[in-house]
């Protein structure tokens, strides 16, 4: 977001912002909860929770939304890139501190493998 911010301005990656968190929302069950945690980290929780397999669709349809360019109110269009991390409780953690720890690792780990990633670590 920082190069958005500095070829197009704040309001623009602003509007990146929104439009990430709009796409991350559309693309989840009513149930689910999507919350920033800071710059361009988000963070999903799914509630019900769902067994790791069934996890992989949903995170690969959050993907795939965010690959779509973004077009911002002047007319411009954006691309983003976008790596994710999954923990599955209980196996990747029993305390909300483990598993944002252990999605952080995962998405770290796909982030150095190239953008544009979902997979477990």
């Amino acid at each position: 977001f920082k190069q958005i911010n500095d070829n197009h301005g704040h309001d623009a990656g602003d509007e990146v912002l929104k439009a990430v968190a709009a796409r991350l929302h559309a693309g989840l069950r009513a149930s689910d909860t999507v919350a920033r945690l800071g710059g361009d980290e988000f963070v999903v929780l799914l509630t019900p929770q769902l067994a790791p397999a069934d996890a992989e669709p949903v995170l690969n349809r959050l993907l795939d939304a965010l690959s779509q360019p973004i077009t911002l109110s002047s007319g411009v269009q954006v691309a983003v890139g976008s790596s994710l991390g999954l923990a599955h409780f209980p196996n990747d953690g029993r305390t909300p501190d483990a598993l944002m720890r252990h999605a952080d690792e995962a998405m770290y780990t796909n982030k150095r493998a190239g953008r544009s990633r979902a997979l477990s670590r």
